[in-house]
C-alpha cells in the first residue's frame, strides 16, 4: 500500500511539472509575437491630411502709355498705348495728329495710326522685340513753298516689319525708354497743289513706297495689373 501511494504522488508531481512547462512555453510564444500599437485619432487625422500646395505669385499683364520723341520734335502730337496680350506678346497702338501750319512754306497736317503686334523673346515689355505693323494715314503736307501734297479722300495704307528694344528707367520700372525702326511699304494716291492760299491743283498721281515705315525713340509710363481668372485667348 505504501508503494502504491508513492507511485501516485510521483505521477501527480510529473503531471504538474509538465503542465507548468506547457503554460510557460505558450506564454513565451505569445510574448514573441509583435504587439499592435493602437493609433490615436489625432495620428490618423495627420496621416490623411495632404499638405497644401505652395501659393504662386499672381500673374499680371502690363499696360503702357508713351509718346514718340521723333514726331514730337517734328511738331506732330502723338500718343501710344501698349498692352500685353500673352506672356511674350503685346499690342502697340500709336496715333499721330497734327493740324498745324508751321509756316507759309511748311505744313504738316496728319492723322495716322500704326497698330503693331510685337513678339518678345524673353518677357513682354522688356528687352528686344520684333513687330508686324500696319499703317493708315490721311495727310496734307508741304515741305517747301512750291507744292503741297494732299490725299484725295483715299488714305495711305501699308504694312511692315520692325525691330526694337525697350529698357526700364529706375528701380520702380514705371518709366521706360524704347527704340525701334521698321521697313515695309506704303501705297497711296495724292493730289498736288500749288503751295499758296487757294492754290490750284497741278496734278494727281499714285505711288507705292518701299523703305523705312516706322521709327521712334519713345518715353513710356507703364503699370501692371493682375489678370482676371477668366482665360482670354488661352492665357
Amino acid at each position: 500500500m505504501g508503494k502504491i501511494l508513492f507511485i501516485l504522488c510521483l505521477c501527480s508531481s510529473v503531471l504538474a511539472h509538465g503542465q507548468a512547462t506547457h503554460t510557460s512555453f505558450v506564454q513565451g510564444q505569445s510574448s514573441s509575437e509583435p504587439t499592435a500599437v493602437p493609433m490615436h485619432s489625432s495620428e490618423k487625422t495627420l496621416s490623411l491630411q495632404i499638405p497644401p500646395a505652395a501659393s504662386s505669385a499672381p500673374q499680371t499683364r502690363f499696360y503702357a502709355v508713351k509718346t514718340n520723341l521723333l514726331f514730337a520734335a517734328a511738331l506732330c502730337a502723338n500718343l501710344g498705348f501698349e498692352v500685353e496680350l500673352w506672356p511674350r506678346w503685346s499690342l502697340d497702338i500709336p496715333v499721330w495728329y497734327s493740324p498745324y501750319e508751321i509756316s507759309s512754306s511748311y505744313k504738316l497736317r496728319l492723322l495716322a495710326t500704326q497698330p503693331e503686334v510685337r513678339w518678345w523673346p524673353k518677357k513682354a515689355g522688356e528687352g528686344h522685340f520684333i513687330g508686324l505693323h500696319a499703317h493708315v494715314a490721311g495727310f496734307d503736307v508741304a515741305l517747301d513753298d512750291r507744292e503741297r501734297y494732299q490725299d484725295p479722300d483715299h488714305a495711305l495704307w501699308g504694312m511692315g516689319l520692325s525691330y526694337g528694344y525697350a529698357m526700364n528707367l529706375g528701380k520702380t520700372k514705371r518709366w521706360g525708354l524704347e527704340f525701334n525702326i521698321g521697313v515695309g511699304f506704303a501705297d497711296y494716291e495724292y493730289d498736288v497743289y500749288l503751295n499758296q492760299k487757294n492754290g490750284p491743283k497741278i496734278r494727281s498721281g499714285s505711288a507705292t513706297y518701299f523703305g523705312i515705315t516706322r521709327a521712334g525713340v519713345s518715353v513710356s509710363y507703364r503699370w501692371n495689373r493682375a489678370r482676371k481668372n477668366s482665360k482670354w485667348m488661352g492665357w
